[in-house]
């Protein structure tokens, strides 16, 4: 009996590949994650019992670097296994460094959630301190403020890109509105959502 669906599929928007990763059990019990592939950077690395299948789908010449965009398990799934692999750096906001060295500080998972989702495991990361350079564009480290202090979203102005992560569906309406005006978004890439145009 399945009782278990895991879904890893690979989506490219334009420049952007989005690498949806999905656990459902039966009843409403489930998990999406949204990574992202940009210019040589890997922004999050998804739910952790999808590492085999992400590190088998990066190429890793073409990435620089990880970007975590906050102390999620969506964000921080598949840090280790993708440092230890491909040598990569990993870059979050100072905040969200103790998540990263510390995933269990994310919160007591239940046997369930560990099982189904898997457990993220420390790893180093390093404090973004200004902007990122991809291989051939530039990411504007966008800070939510006060409430949100761990969190980052990374903005691309000559396309409009804002990478999200899963800020998105938390910050309040009216703040992610005006946000979204001031940079003239015109795709956002949501952790949680995939590719959101409207």
């Amino acid at each position: 009996m399945n009782w278990q669906l895991q879904q890893f599929a690979i989506t490219k928007i334009g420049q952007v590949a989005d690498l949806a990763m999905t656990v459902r059990l039966p009843g409403k019990f489930w998990i999406e994650s949204h990574s992202f592939v940009a210019d040589g950077l890997l922004i999050d690395t998804g739910i952790a019992c999808f590492g085999e299948a992400l590190s088998q789908t990066l190429n890793p010449g073409e990435i620089r670097y990880i970007v975590n965009t906050g102390p999620e398990l969506t964000s921080l799934g598949n840090n280790r296994l993708l440092q230890t692999r491909f040598s990569l750096p990993i870059y979050a906001h100072r905040d969200c460094l103790p998540y990263i060295r510390k995933p269990e500080l994310l919160g007591r998972q239940s046997l369930a959630q560990r099982i189904v989702w898997g457990q993220p495991r420390a790893a180093k990361g390093r404090r973004i301190i200004r902007n990122l350079s991809g291989q051939s564009l530039k990411f504007q480290i966008i800070s939510p403020g006060a409430g949100f202090k761990a969190y980052i979203g990374l903005y691309e102005r000559s396309n409009g890109w804002l990478f999200s992560g899963s800020l998105f569906k938390q910050l309040p309406s009216p703040i992610w509105q005006s946000m979204c005006e001031q940079l003239n978004v015109k795709v956002i890439f949501c952790g949680l959502r995939g590719a959101v145009t409207e």
